[in-house]
């Protein structure tokens, strides 16, 4: 089996054992496949897809310091971007959080975040995140999220 051919077997079965929830199996592989092959074109979804691991073992600082060291490369990822936000909320650092939203937000259209930015506008009105509702509402409204629709599907 050629190099190339090896990698790309590698890659499949540790997504393979990722979607078995088999995270910490696939987390060991994805860092071998890192390790050994650190230059290879795939590395960087890799780490996205070990933030993600780390994340769903609830190892929340692994899994910001992968999706920190995706976005310190310049590359826009949302889901990195998520899984940092989402992380920092179940270390309960919402300030952390918050500005990893917002910073995303004030750069990038809200793709991924929309459900996020749907549920902050649903928990202003159960008094959740009111230090942050001005920019709560002000990135909603810019990703179009939480307006009303008239019958002729306009505004």
């Amino acid at each position: 089996m050629d190099m190339k051919t090896e990698i790309n077997s590698s890659i499949k079965k540790a997504l393979s054992l990722k979607d078995e929830e088999k995270y910490n199996e696939s987390s060991e592989l994805i860092k071998k496949i890192i390790l050994n092959h650190p230059n290879h074109s795939k590395i960087l979804p890799l780490k996205v897809v070990l933030s993600g691991n780390y994340y769903n073992l609830k190892e929340y600082k692994k899994s910001i310091d992968y999706s920190t060291e995706v976005l310190s490369t310049g590359k826009k990822s949302e889901l990195s971007s998520l899984l940092i936000y989402l992380s920092y909320i179940e270390l309960n650092q919402p300030k952390n959080a918050f500005d990893t939203l917002f910073c995303y937000l004030e750069n990038h259209p809200a793709n991924l975040f929309k459900d996020t930015l749907e549920e902050l506008l649903d928990g202003l009105l159960d008094g959740f995140g009111l230090k942050y509702k001005d920019k709560i509402i002000y990135f909603a409204n810019k990703n179009n999220i939480g307006k009303k629709k008239d019958d002729n599907g306009t505004d």
